[in-house]
């Protein structure tokens, strides 16, 4: 028996200490309902925990952005809505009202200004349609983002030179920084001269007005991006008004030709520009994938959608700077041409309703829009675009996204889960009525056709935002399933088991008042020396 140490009672206290410890672990998982409480407890599950919540709280998050960009779609389908009905439908049925000519003067003047009424009320819808100060229907949202080049994003601010034009209208069309991907397009000129040789033409009664010399003109004035030039023709009452903006890479060129004189008027135009790339007057062009060279004539169904210009490169045509695209048919154009004609040439005498606008270097196009009986007070609108092609040392990004995109939603947790949502344009200009009239039987059935194609681009949106909103309801479920799952994973590693731990409390604590009262045994077995001391 020894006296200086006692081992059993430090033995039974060391066992009571654990069984402590046991019993402290214990309390302190039931009191916070989890399984690990620092890292001590269980290094491994608490990394994966954490990274699972990281992820549980991102789809909670992803599931209130996608519930936000349901309402927005639904706002905008809701603002499309009313424009189709009543507007759009109204329209129509007042345009087949005025198509009747059972009606006289004073009647379809009533009809005409209804209809102006009604279309100053679908701008008013278009432009007041909005979400979190964002404008949906209108045109103007800035883009976030656009399409993608060799994986990464941009968006076309700059791509163009602003001014578009001069005082007096004349074109100063040119590459501003050009595309992001590729510096060989940067300030490089896209028309010769300044448009000093580019000649539009309105032809009235057989007789073709140059824009630039045979009208009053009144000076350019900027508005909201929009540069607008006017011309008038008093002897002949016909006003022409030249609007330029930039829509993303292209340069967006609108007339709106208006009668104002008392009587029928037969009104035609023609659009006609001298293409120059950087320092190359005699730049080529490729035409449904054939290069021209020569003055070529298309007409009718035989005009194509659209055309490439590209600078020789030194009169190699190889490896071509940097290119241009013009755009005649399809998609926002208000108004398909009747002719379209393009090539070198040095006169155009017989593009220009044979009226003669001189010579115009080497190379360059014209489209015009065959002659109709405007009434009074009675317009038409054309429009074409030209600008900034995707360079050739690029892959086209069309290939790549289909953008260009407006409102770009994260519906994950991780990076780059996002939905892209293109908004609309739905404004009369853009649907192609702002100026329809119905003062004759003509232009009644001639407005109706326009009317039924604004109802189908109409139509073609709300059908957009339908799928738009399908989508995100799926991804939404989708979100909301893998959430569940997540947490219940995350669950079994970090939450406790209480039954399980309630059970091993018990033992632990009857363990550890066992250690207790042995304790006070082995701190009692020292009387025994004492009495053989005695």
């Amino acid at each position: 028996m020894r006296i200086a140490h006692n081992i059993i009672s430090l033995n039974t206290l060391n066992k009571m200490n654990i069984n402590n410890k046991q019993v402290n672990s214990g309390l302190s998982k039931l009191s916070s309902g989890l399984r690990i409480n620092q890292a001590a407890d269980d290094s491994a599950g608490l990394t994966i925990s954490e990274k699972m919540r990281g992820q549980i709280r991102g789809l909670e998050r992803a599931e209130q952005n996608i519930q936000d960009g349901i309402s927005l779609i639904q706002t905008a389908e809701s603002g499309l809505s009313e424009i189709a009905n009543p507007n759009l439908l109204r329209l129509r049925e007042l345009t087949i009202q005025a198509a009747n000519d059972i009606l006289n003067s004073e009647d379809r003047h009533i009809i005409q200004h209804e209809i102006e009424q009604t279309l100053k009320t679908i701008n008013q819808i278009a432009n007041e349609t909005g979400f979190n100060t964002m404008n949906l229907l209108n045109g103007t949202n800035p883009r976030i983002t656009s399409n993608a080049v060799g994986g990464s994003s941009f968006n076309y601010e700059n791509i163009l030179k602003l001014p578009p034009v001069n005082s007096i209208g004349s074109f100063a069309f040119g590459t501003d920084e050009g595309y992001p991907t590729s510096s060989l397009d940067n300030n490089k000129i896209l028309v010769y001269g300044e448009g000093s040789t580019s000649n539009p033409a309105v032809r009235i009664d057989g007789v073709s007005y140059k824009l630039k010399t045979d009208t009053n003109i009144t000076p350019t004035v900027e508005n909201n991006g929009v540069y607008e030039t006017i011309y008038s023709i008093p002897s002949k009452n016909v006003e022409v008004t030249q609007l330029i903006s930039i829509k993303e890479d292209k340069y967006e060129i609108q007339y709106m030709i208006k009668n104002n004189d008392t009587s029928n008027t037969s009104i035609g135009f023609q659009f006609h520009l001298d293409t120059m790339l950087g320092e190359d007057d005699s730049a080529p062009f490729i035409v449904n994938g054939s290069n021209i060279n020569s003055q070529t004539v298309y007409s009718g169904n035989d005009i194509p959608d659209d055309f490439i210009v590209y600078n020789q490169n030194n009169g190699e045509g190889v490896n071509s700077e940097f290119q241009a695209k013009g755009i005649i048919k399809g998609e926002g154009i208000v108004e398909e041409p009747s002719q379209f004609a393009i090539g070198r040439y040095s006169d155009v005498a017989d593009w220009n309703f044979n009226a003669n606008i001189g010579p115009v270097g080497d190379s360059g196009y014209s489209i015009w829009w065959n002659p109709r009986d405007i009434g009074s007070g009675g317009s038409f609108t054309v429009n074409t675009f030209y600008g900034q092609s995707v360079p050739p040392t690029i892959e086209d990004p069309s290939n790549l996204i289909n953008g260009p995109f407006d409102i770009i939603l994260h519906i994950g947790s991780n990076t780059d889960q996002q939905f892209k949502i293109q908004l609309s344009d739905v404004r009369v200009q853009k649907l192609g009525i702002s100026n329809i009239n119905v003062l004759s039987n003509n232009n009644a059935n001639f407005a109706l056709k326009k009317i039924d194609e604004a109802m189908k681009l109409v139509s073609t949106e709300r059908t957009k935002y339908g799928s738009y909103q399908n989508a995100l309801e799926h991804i939404e479920k989708n979100v909301s399933n893998y959430k569940t799952n997540l947490t219940s994973a995350e669950s079994q590693l970090r939450d406790l088991d209480i039954s399980k731990v309630i059970v091993k409390l018990k033992k632990d604590q009857i363990i550890l008042q066992a250690s207790q009262a042995m304790s006070t045994q082995a701190n009692q077995m020292s009387q025994s020396i004492l009495q053989l001391l005695k």
